[in-house]
């Protein structure tokens, strides 16, 4: 089973960042009833009532100790119908779709037995219905169609005759060979060059003709009336069976097609909770949570993890937690601290909880959203013509709809630091009273004086920034947001002289550490 993403959502860029392919193979199981699933985005109802059926059904299968993996060994045995349900729904099942069908049926039953403290709906009882009419209809391996007597008596007849006719024509075919020297398969003829040696034997033998055709000769069966006769009614009793067979494809095709609104939708059904088994197995073997919505417009995510970094460093990976209020959230915090990070990791959860995914986290709560976006610090959009400070307008330009999340990197450092501070400020200030939800990062210290905007600070780096190595220091990166005043913020600010200790860790020419050691000193 391959997923992928409805297309239009997530930039192409950030979906290569982040590695939401990598994250998305993890859900992928032998389903061979759902070869390829695309995950659209959910509305907000679709949403709440995607997480709600998991949820119950999670809760469901650990209450009755049911094996999810046995469940997902019988997922993957049962069929896919795909190929066989155009055939269905036009009246025009041959006996190898009745086989398909009775597979399938079989295969279900036995993952059914399974899942009896949380069956897949079906009210009309479809699948015992349809089982019933094959048995009626079919032989029990539903290999073939079931016969009366006078119809097995024809069958018979039909067999000895082409055992007959298959001896008569390998006799004479072992005639020709012995005679000509040609290998010849009844029906079909053979082409012999016109200087073939063989053509005079060839002539001679009666069970043979020859036919100019110009450039070659055509040698062609010349039977026996007898042989003639026999493969004649051969042809008849076939056809006669044939017209048999069709009527009673037809009168089956009847019968079925009354259940054909409620299989369709069973069907449907059933592939959806094999959708489901995937996705709680897969939630269980990675130790994700399924999101939990609030009617508040509050985000509390917990031990959330970006898999791409936490695989790529596991040994010094810090989960985040973190909580959003609505309105503005101002995060602060030295360079290389993680904020940048900390926007694409909300970014990353509330995309995968938009297509209906679990996540990668202890837990996470949040309101139904109508839109989510990111804007990351960016030098612009060459294919729009517009500048990195354009791209930064245009982002807070698009309706904000209720209940809505906003993630904006670095706010307008896309131009001057004093209209950077200005257009800061009016934004913050513009924005404080929404009822969506803002989280920001900045370096600009004016902004603190800004009322009713709730503060957050990265927390700083552990142990001496001015002693040991680049590696050592970035392992002391905590990775933890925590609130505070704005009083305590500025403090911080004014005396923040870490962005200079840290560039200390890099190779920069010595002229130039001896300048940063200079400035730290005044």
């Amino acid at each position: 089973m391959k997923l992928e993403f409805e297309s239009g959502l997530i930039p192409d860029e950030i979906y290569r960042e982040l590695d939401f392919e990598g994250y998305l193979s993890s859900f992928e199981k032998s389903i061979p009833a759902i070869p390829h699933c695309v995950l659209r985005v959910l509305s907000e109802s679709e949403a709440e009532e995607r997480f709600n059926r998991l949820a119950k059904l999670d809760s469901g299968i650990d209450a009755h100790g049911i094996d999810t993996g046995g469940l997902l060994q019988k997922a993957g045995e049962i069929p896919s119908l795909g190929a066989m349900l155009p055939f269905f729904q036009k009246g025009l099942l041959e006996p190898f779709h009745l086989f398909d069908l009775g597979r399938f049926l079989k295969k279900n039953h036995s993952l059914e037995i399974l899942e009896r403290a949380v069956p897949v709906p079906d009210k009309e009882k479809v699948c015992r219905k349809i089982h019933q009419d094959l048995m009626t209809w079919t032989t029990e391996d539903f290999t073939g169609i079931k016969c009366n007597r006078e119809e097995v008596a024809l069958r018979n007849a039909i067999n000895l005759l082409e055992e007959k006719t298959a001896a008569a024509l390998s006799n004479i075919e072992q005639e020709i060979f012995r005679e000509t020297g040609l290998k010849l398969i009844y029906p079909y003829p053979r082409e012999v060059r016109k200087d073939a040696e063989s053509l005079g034997r060839i002539a001679k033998c009666r069970h043979l003709e020859l036919k100019d055709e110009g450039a070659f000769f055509r040698v062609d069966y010349h039977l026996s009336r007898t042989i003639e006769e026999l493969v004649a009614e051969q042809k008849k009793t076939r056809e006669e069976w044939g017209r048999l067979m069709e009527e009673k494809l037809k009168t089956v095709n009847k019968t079925l097609s009354a259940h054909l609104d409620a299989f369709l939708m069973y069907y449907e059904k059933r592939k959806q909770r094999l959708l489901d088994y995937a996705f709680l197995s897969a939630k269980k073997a990675h130790g994700l949570c399924f999101p939990e919505f609030t009617r508040e417009p509050v985000v509390s995510l917990q031990k959330g993890c970006l898999p791409v970094l936490m695989n790529r460093s596991p040994d010094r990976y810090n989960s985040l937690d973190l909580e959003l209020n609505k309105g503005v959230n101002l995060l602060f915090g030295a360079n290389m601290t993680g904020k940048t990070t900390v926007l694409k990791t909300l970014y990353f959860h509330l995309a995968l909880v938009k297509f209906g995914l679990p996540v990668p986290a202890g837990s996470f709560s949040l309101p139904c959203l109508n839109r989510f976006g990111l804007q990351l610090k960016s030098s612009g959009d060459t294919g729009q013509g517009l500048s990195g400070f354009a791209d930064e307008i245009r982002f807070f330009s698009r309706p904000a709809d209720p209940l809505s999340i906003f993630l904006v990197d670095e706010m307008f450092h896309s131009t001057d630091p004093v209209n950077g501070v200005s257009l800061s400020e009016a934004f913050l200030e513009g924005l404080r009273e929404s009822e969506n939800i803002y989280l920001c990062t900045s370096h600009y210290p004016e902004v603190l004086n800004i009322p009713g905007i709730r503060f957050l600070r990265m927390k700083d780096f552990e142990g001496d920034l001015e002693s040991g190595d680049l590696d050592e220091l970035l392992k002391s990166v905590p990775y933890q947001v925590e609130e505070i005043s704005a009083r305590k913020l500025k403090t911080d600010v004014k005396h923040n002289k870490k962005p200079l200790q840290i560039a200390l860790h890099f190779s920069l020419p010595e002229t130039i550490k001896k300048m940063i050691r200079k400035k730290l000193r005044e």
